[in-house]
Order: structure tokens, then C-alpha cells, then sequence
């Protein structure tokens, strides 16, 4: 999805006024006005070679995405294009959520008291925020070092 948003963007800045669509491998953004009745946007289903769905997409964007067509194989086991989250956490990775399940993408999003919830591969650990290390600020500092 980021790089259909990119596109319309650049499009958007570029001066063109629309209607706009950007499709990326089944990554979809529209902007400016849409055609009467927004844009026919048809989900398939790849087993019966039909639309599923039909949408009329005026504003904003949708993902369509499937692993029955990109899908291959390593080291014997099966493998395919979308990020499966349980995947990522047996390899390490975590997800750390706030009080409202919204995945935290700054230090800025963990004020002092906030409650936090992380997310590993065996089970979840709760924490309340007593203090961060970074963010904007110290960025800032290490730029002029």
C-alpha cells in the first residue's frame, strides 16, 4: 500500500487534478474526484476465475492480496509474499501495543504512565512507562555531536 499512497502523492504534487489510480500489485490508492459512482474495484477469486466482491472505491485505497498466486517453496516448506505476524515473532521480533491495541511506530507514542502491552512468540508482557531513552529530541543532539 505505501508505494500506491507514494505514487498518488507524487501525482498529487505533480499538479494532476484526477481522477487518480494507482494499482500495485494489488495495492490500490485513489485521489482527487472520482468518476460517478467511484471507481469499479473487482476482488477475484483466483480458484473460479470470477470477481467475488465488485467496490465502489471513491476515497482512500484497498489491499487485495492473496497467497494462492505468489507463493513458492523453501527448504521444503511452503512460503508466499504476505508477512504472517506469528511468523515474525518466533524469529525474535516483537509487538508492543498501547492501552488502545494501536502498534506503537515512535517513542513519542509512550508518554510517561502509559500502559504498553508486548507481544512475543510464548505469550505477552505488561508494562507502564517510567521513562524513554530517545526520540526527536536526542536525534537531534546526535546530529551535532
Amino acid at each position: 500500500g505505501l508505494a500506491a499512497d507514494i505514487a498518488a502523492e507524487y501525482l498529487i504534487a505533480a499538479g494532476d487534478t484526477g481522477p487518480i489510480l494507482v494499482e500495485i500489485g494489488g495495492d490500490l490508492r485513489v485521489a482527487g474526484p472520482a468518476p460517478a459512482g467511484g471507481f469499479t474495484i473487482d476482488v477475484w477469486d483466483p480458484t473460479r476465475h470470477e470477481p467475488l466482491h465488485r467496490i465502489a472505491l471513491t476515497t482512500g485505497g484497498v489491499a487485495t492480496s492473496s497467497t494462492l498466486l505468489r507463493r513458492w517453496e523453501r527448504d521444503g516448506e511452503p512460503r508466499h509474499h504476505l508477512l504472517d505476524p506469528a511468523r515474525l515473532l518466533e524469529r525474535g521480533w516483537s509487538i508492543t501495543t498501547d492501552a488502545d491495541g494501536r502498534p506503537l511506530r515512535s517513542i513519542d507514542q509512550a508518554p510517561v504512565g502509559a500502559a504498553l502491552t508486548t507481544r512475543v512468540a510464548d505469550g505477552t508482557v505488561t508494562s507502564t512507562v517510567t521513562g524513554t531513552v530517545g526520540g526527536p529530541e536526542e536525534a537531534d543532539r546526535d546530529d551535532h555531536r
